[in-house]
């Protein structure tokens, strides 16, 4: 391919807009011409967002991206999600990106048994155990979702201090202490979390700290939003006639004494709807467990892209 007439600074600015799939442009544009790529290698433009499923392929990128120079690797958001029970190497993840420009970074990984969101033996994630030496492991990171937060328990010698929206699974009975330790300035909190009948120990312990008229922990954290999974084919009837939510309402609230502050959001009519309250300026949604088969879809590929281009749209990244 003949060199381009256009300079490269505009040819930059062309692929910054152009570049803003999962990555699938970017590798287009690398293989067009020695002019491209050098376009590509010295701005990063390529990589700016990427999304990637399955092990192998995200072994690859990893390696792809670990032989470029260190200015060359900024990617922005991130998603990976692998396929098998053999998980990528995850260390590699952050260690091989430029770190200060990392925004965006959803981690998923394989589940086994959706019932009981098993995970394979040794998994970990990059920089959140007390065994990294980074004071400061991704300075800028906004928004992170995180398959498992059993990886938080061990977090001991990092603050989190930018991440504003945290998406979290099963849910440790200390949650309470870990988010204020961890993200002094979460804003918002989502929880995916697996009931056990109609009523998960953990979940309730956290969303009566939640809901009580302590000042909030973190002080910034507004909004609490709770998608419950069952994981079987029939629902407890109490999520089918509504009273799941009064028991719910019970059970946050009981340490309150003065339920006039509690602004309730559901009609009695409304057996289908979540479960929406407001307590001291804070706002809690619980929703209740979908049919099987809809669940299943929460946990497909194109879903978990979904929520991770939302999040790209969300911080105009």
């Amino acid at each position: 391919m003949a060199p381009s007439p256009l300079p490269a600074e505009l040819l930059l600015y062309i692929f910054s807009f152009a570049c803003t799939d999962s990555g699938e442009t970017g590798c287009a544009l690398n293989e067009t011409s020695n002019t491209f790529r050098a376009i590509c290698l010295n701005s990063s433009v390529d990589i700016q967002y990427v999304a990637i499923y399955g092990t192998r392929r995200i072994d690859c990128f990893l390696n792809a991206v670990q032989r470029r120079p260190l200015r060359s690797r900024r990617v922005k958001a991130l998603l990976l999600k692998d396929n098998c029970e053999d998980t990528p190497d995850w260390d590699m993840v952050v260690d091989v990106l430029s770190r200060p420009h990392l925004r965006v970074l959803h981690l998923f990984t394989y589940i086994s048994n959706v019932a009981e969101f098993l995970l394979p033996s040794g998994f970990s994630l990059p920089y959140l155990d007390s065994s990294s030496n980074l004071s400061v492991p991704l300075p800028r990171l906004t928004d992170l979702h995180l398959f498992s937060i059993r990886v938080l328990r061990s977090a001991t010698e990092h603050t989190f201090s930018t991440v504003q929206c945290l998406r979290i699974q099963q849910i440790p009975y200390n949650l309470s202490a870990i988010l204020p330790r961890l993200f002094p300035n979460l804003v918002e909190l989502t929880i995916d979390t697996l009931t056990l009948g109609t009523i998960n120990v953990n979940l309730v312990h956290y969303l009566t700290a939640y809901c009580s008229r302590e000042p909030a922990r973190p002080p910034n954290l507004r909004k609490v939003t709770v998608h419950m999974m069952q994981g079987h084919p029939t629902l407890p009837v109490a999520y089918t006639n509504g009273q799941w939510r009064n028991d719910m309402l019970e059970d946050v609230t009981w340490q309150m004494g003065d339920r006039d502050r509690v602004r309730v959001g559901w009609s009695s009519e409304d057996d289908d709807g979540p479960f929406r309250i407001e307590v001291e300026g804070r706002a809690l949604t619980v929703y209740p467990p979908l049919p099987l088969a809809e669940e299943k879809k929460t946990m497909e590929w194109e879903a978990n892209k979904r929520l991770w281009m939302d999040a790209i749209d969300r911080w105009e990244l």
